[in-house]
C-alpha cells in the first residue's frame, strides 16, 4: 500500500507544469490554456485519489493496531493464567522427600522408565522428609473402592486432601530403598496418637502387594499393624485374606486393607463416628478415628 501511495504522488507531481512551459506561451493561445487547465484538473483528481488512498492506509493501520493490541492483551491474559496454574502444580522433580525444601507438592521420580508421580512431602512432622501415602481428614472422598482403584490411587493429593497414593506407587517406592513408616491418628474425642515402624515394604502385584516388611514398633497408640505383617492386600472385590469369607465385606463394610484374620486395624473404612470396628479402625485406640495419615521416609 505504501508503494502505491508513493507512485500516486509521483504521478500527481508529474502533472504539474514544467519550467519549459511558460505562462506567456499559454496566454498566447487557447491551446496552451486548455493544456494548463487539463493538467490542473488531473492534479485535482489525483490529489482526491491520494487523499482516499491515505485515508485507507490510516484506517487499515488503525485496524491492524487494534488487532495487534487485542493480540497482546490475549497473550498477556493467557500468560497470567499459565502462571496461576503453575503455582498450583507440583514443584521440582525429586527422588525422595528428603530432597524437598519445605512441605508441599512435588514430582517424585520412581525410576528411569516411569513418569514422575505427584506427591505431598511433609517436612515438619518427626523432623521432616516424609512422603504421605494415605490421608483421611473429613470424609469427602469415598474410600470403599475396588482393586483397580487401590492399585492406581485416588483422591486429591495435597496438604488437607483425602487420598490413597496407590499400591503400584507404594511398591515401587519401598522397593527402591529402605523405608520406615509412621501412622498418625486422631480419634473422635480429639485425642492424637502415633505408631512408628523402623521398616516398611510392600511387595508387587504378583504377591498381591503383601506387607513384606514391618519393623520394630514405637509410639503411643499400640502396635495395630503387627497382626497384618506379611498379609496380602484385599478389597471388597478381591479377597486375599486367610479367613473363611471376606474380612473386607464381613467385618469392615467393604474397606480395603492388609487383612489376615480381620483384626488389628483398618484405616480405609467408612468415615463414621461411633462406629464399632467398621470405620477408621485401630484396635488399641479404643475409639473411631476422624483423622488418619500414613507416611513413609527413606532411611
Amino acid at each position: 500500500m505504501a508503494k502505491k501511495v508513493v507512485c500516486l504522488l509521483l504521478i500527481c507531481f508529474g502533472e504539474l507544469p514544467r519550467n519549459s512551459f511558460s505562462m506567456e506561451n499559454a496566454s498566447n493561445g487557447a491551446l496552451g490554456y486548455e493544456i494548463l487547465e487539463h493538467r490542473f484538473d488531473n492534479l485535482q483528481l489525483c490529489l482526491v485519489e491520494l487523499v482516499k488512498k491515505l485515508t485507507h492506509v490510516l484506517e487499515t493501520s488503525e485496524i491492524k493496531l487494534d488487532t495487534l493490541l487485542d493480540g497482546i492483551s490475549a497473550i498477556s491474559n493467557a500468560s497470567n493464567q499459565i502462571l496461576q496454574q503453575q503455582a498450583k502444580l507440583p514443584r521440582n522433580v525429586i527422588n525422595s522427600c528428603l530432597n524437598a525444601i519445605d512441605s508441599g507438592l512435588y514430582q517424585l521420580k520412581l525410576s528411569t522408565k516411569s513418569f514422575p508421580v505427584s506427591v505431598y512431602c511433609d517436612m515438619e512432622s518427626f523432623l521432616g522428609g516424609w512422603l504421605v501415602i494415605q490421608q483421611r481428614t473429613d470424609g469427602s472422598v469415598n474410600f470403599i473402592r475396588n482393586w483397580r482403584e487401590y492399585q492406581r490411587g485416588f483422591g486429591t493429593v495435597d496438604e488437607s486432601g483425602e487420598f490413597w497414593l496407590g499400591l503400584d506407587t507404594l511398591h515401587l517406592v519401598t522397593s527402591s530403598a529402605a523405608y520406615e513408616l509412621v501412622v498418625e491418628l486422631i480419634d473422635e474425642t480429639g485425642k492424637y496418637g502415633f505408631a512408628r515402624y523402623k521398616d516398611f515394604k510392600i511387595a508387587g502385584e504378583a504377591e498381591k502387594y503383601r506387607m513384606s516388611a514391618l519393623g520394630e514398633y514405637s509410639g503411643t497408640i499400640g502396635d495395630g499393624l503387627r497382626p497384618h505383617q506379611n498379609s496380602k492386600f484385599s478389597t471388597f472385590d478381591q479377597d486375599n485374606d486367610l479367613r473363611e469369607g471376606s474380612c473386607s465385606l464381613d467385618y469392615h463394610s467393604g474397606a480395603a486393607w492388609w487383612y489376615n484374620n480381620c483384626g488389628g486395624s483398618s484405616l480405609n473404612g467408612p468415615y463414621e463416628k461411633n462406629a464399632q470396628g467398621n470405620a477408621i479402625f485401630w484396635l488399641h485406640l479404643g475409639k473411631t478415628s476422624t483423622f488418619s495419615r500414613m507416611m513413609i521416609r527413606r532411611k
